[in-house]
């Protein structure tokens, strides 16, 4: 009767055992994949960045490779706690942080096509006869949003002489520069822009780490640019340029291709061109406004000296530009990776607001402030 009790004992512990294994080895199955996962993506984002990041060879940042090595160290050891996916993605964004002022950014599929596909959209709008309002959300441009931006480029010159332009750049994380340059020419005039130009970048060059895949991702570029601004542009033909250059110094085995992609040609026997614009310009701007719109607001600053700046500080900027995406192995997130580094560019690195948002603004109350201030200010 004792062995058969215990045995009853026995199987039903077995039993327990068993429904209890069952029941956490999909949690157990799903941890050690998800680890693995996020041990293969680190070691993609760590190899490229080794391969195709300006840093590691940058000489004006020796820290780099001790910074990167040690990021990677900490994040494999963290990769134990790792159960989630936003663990995942935590750790990955962590490690691409702690290498700053990398510029390495790590993001799901859902904010780079809400990055792209911005929800804030591009418009130019006649508030009153004096106050002109520019909606100016990313310098990501699609074929949904190409006509549009277009359109305000070819409106600006009716206003030179409006009483006021606001600029409204909030979450503005930049993208392609050359269409911040075409509203710059649009408004102030090709020639003074270039004028201008050509004495803030006169000693400025970047520098394209040289690799077959940094090599691609020009050639998309001056697809692209072909496709937006024509066969016979300067866009096109600067990218075309930078392919050939890049190709040269791929056969020739160098790191690194020097380009000076920002300042325009020289024009011999050209008169100084004079600034018509007489509008005041405003510009709104929070801590998501960053990359090459940073630059934007550095030219405008540097071409009109009536320009405000209202709003939060602005996003930090870093000496290395040119990003391109990447999908990572485990297809759940994406890379943005560096490839090239800029020389002698002389940006303090963020803007500061001349009239800054007062701390206690909800969302809401925050347009109807702005608007108010504008109000008074013009």
């Amino acid at each position: 009767m004792l062995l058969f009790i215990k045995n009853i004992m026995s199987s039903k512990k077995i039993r327990y055992l068993l429904l209890t294994f069952i029941s956490i080895a999909p949690l157990i199955l799903h941890k050690m994949t998800i680890q693995k996962e996020t041990q293969t993506d680190l070691d993609f984002i760590h190899q490229n960045i080794l391969d195709h990041h300006p840093g590691p060879h940058n000489n004006d940042d020796p820290d780099f490779l001790i910074k990167m090595h040690k990021a990677y160290q900490q994040a494999q050891k963290n990769i134990t706690y790792v159960y989630t996916e936003s663990d995942h993605l935590n750790l990955l964004q962590t490690y691409a942080k702690t290498i700053q002022p990398a510029y390495l950014e790590v993001y799901g599929f859902n904010f780079y096509y809400d990055l792209i596909e911005t929800t804030s959209d591009f418009y130019i709008e006649q508030k009153s006869p004096d106050l002109i309002w520019i909606n100016l959300p990313t310098w990501i441009i699609t074929d949904r949003t190409e006509a549009k931006i277009n359109h305000i480029i070819a409106e600006l010159p009716k206003h030179q002489t409006t009483k006021c332009i606001v600029l409204d750049v909030r979450n503005n994380l930049g993208g392609d520069s050359r269409w911040g340059t075409a509203l710059l020419e649009s408004l102030f005039t090709s020639p003074y822009v270039d004028q201008v130009r050509d004495t803030l970048y006169a000693d400025v060059f970047k520098e394209w780490r040289v690799t077959r895949e940094n090599i691609a991702s020009v050639v998309d570029i001056a697809t692209r640019s072909k496709m937006q601004f024509g066969q016979n542009s300067e866009q096109f033909e600067q990218a075309q340029k930078l392919v050939q250059g890049m190709e040269q110094a791929l056969e020739n085995k160098q790191l690194f291709y020097r380009a000076n992609t920002t300042a325009s040609e020289p024009i011999t026997g050209a008169s100084p061109s004079e600034n018509t614009v007489t509008a005041k310009i405003i510009v709104l701007m929070n801590y998501k406004t960053g990359g090459s719109c940073l630059m934007f607001i550095n030219e405008l600053k540097q071409l009109y000296h009536n320009v405000l700046l209202i709003g939060q500080k602005t996003d930090g900027d870093a000496p290395y530009w040119d990003s391109r995406p990447l999908v990572l192995p485990s297809q759940r997130f994406m890379l943005s990776l560096p490839t090239a580094v800029i020389r002698n560019y002389t940006s303090k690195g963020f803007f500061m607001p001349d009239i800054p948002f007062p701390d206690d603004l909800t969302s809401d109350q925050e347009q109807k402030w702005i608007e108010d201030t504008i109000t008074k200010l013009w």
